[in-house]
């Protein structure tokens, strides 16, 4: 059997520890992770309310929200090798717009993030030059 926790993990040093039937513990050399990226199959529920346009994209990003309360939000956007490349200021939003440049990066598959109280949307945008 096999336990995975991983709650609000962060950068920093880590250890994978593994216990056999015996309860024997075996770590691995300690590994330091200058960022973590989460990737899951689980959708939170406002996804769908959550819209990044257009798609592909000169550079020009709009988000567009339809949601069910009020939420500070974080939009971030990151490269495919997880480093940031925009951070918008925090704002409230309920209904209605945020726009957003990426400059100075090539063309490729970005990743936009929008962070909040109780979850994360993440949507993946295309950048064509």
């Amino acid at each position: 059997s096999t336990n995975q926790n991983l709650v609000k993990a962060s950068t920093g040093p880590y250890q994978l520890e593994v216990r056999d039937q015996k309860q024997c513990v075996l770590l691995s050399p300690i590994i330091n992770i200058p960022r973590v990226v989460v990737s899951s199959t689980m959708e939170h529920p406002w996804a769908a309310r959550i819209k990044v346009s257009p798609n592909p994209t000169d550079g020009v990003i709009n988000l567009a929200f339809d949601l069910p309360q009020r939420i500070e939000v974080a939009p971030e956007i990151f490269n495919a090798l997880g480093e940031l490349v925009v951070k918008l200021p925090r704002q409230w939003v309920l209904n209605g717009n945020i726009q957003t440049e990426i400059m100075g990066v090539g063309a490729g598959i970005y990743y936009v993030k929008v962070e909040f109280e109780g979850g994360m949307v993440v949507k993946r945008v295309l950048v064509v030059r």
